[in-house]
């Protein structure tokens, strides 16, 4: 992510410190789901619950060992929460398990607040929409000035406009444009501009 384009609450969801409380909640929720189905004591589940916690320094310490950001991860959590619960966290999991489902949360996450942003953005638009509607402007249509009738404009595509918009419905381009119109009065033949 580039910092210097990144919205500060966007940004706050990739940290190192966003991302390991991402896994370490995927991690706490698979052990209550073990408890649950009877494979783990809920007992342990609860502790790890209480008492999983780590440190970003911690884990990139670890990581110089282990030389796996999963591995280092579950071996700082599991030194925090002690034995025996602390064997149960990460049981039956995989590492892509706990990164996928971690990053497919965080992408919900941020998700949200670009949608809450586009929404905040249509409001004020509406809002400018409402406070000019009084303003009077260009009416375009296919890229092409209209008339109040909705015909086009006399001086648009007319023989004697030495640059005419094709008529297409998507946005003029380089090639788009004819240096002559097909009926020149010059007699000239339509070439396309380069």
């Amino acid at each position: 992510m580039i910092e210097r384009y990144a919205l500060p609450e966007i940004a706050g969801l990739f940290t190192d410190e966003a991302r390991f409380r991402a896994w370490l909640e995927v991690e706490i929720l698979a052990t209550e789901a073990w408890a649950k189905l009877g494979v783990v004591p809920a007992a342990d589940a609860v502790t790890v619950r209480e008492r999983a916690d780590f440190t970003v320094a911690e884990i990139h310490e670890r990581e110089r060992t282990t030389e796996h950001d999963v591995a280092a991860f579950v071996d700082v959590v599991q030194e925090r929460i002690g034995a025996p619960a602390g064997s149960w966290l990460h049981y039956g999991l995989t590492s892509s398990d706990v990164v996928d489902t971690a990053l497919s949360v965080v992408l919900v996450q941020a998700t949200d607040l670009v949608l809450d942003a586009a929404a905040a953005l249509e409001d004020a638009i509406r809002a400018q929409a409402h406070a000019h509607r009084s303003v009077p402007m260009a009416g375009r249509t296919r890229w092409r000035e209209r008339s109040s009738k909705g015909s086009p404009r006399s001086t648009i595509d007319s023989p004697s406009t030495p640059w005419r918009v094709a008529s297409c419905g998507t946005p003029p381009r380089p090639r788009a444009f004819s240096r002559w119109p097909s009926s020149s009065p010059t007699g000239r033949s339509t070439g396309t501009a380069r």
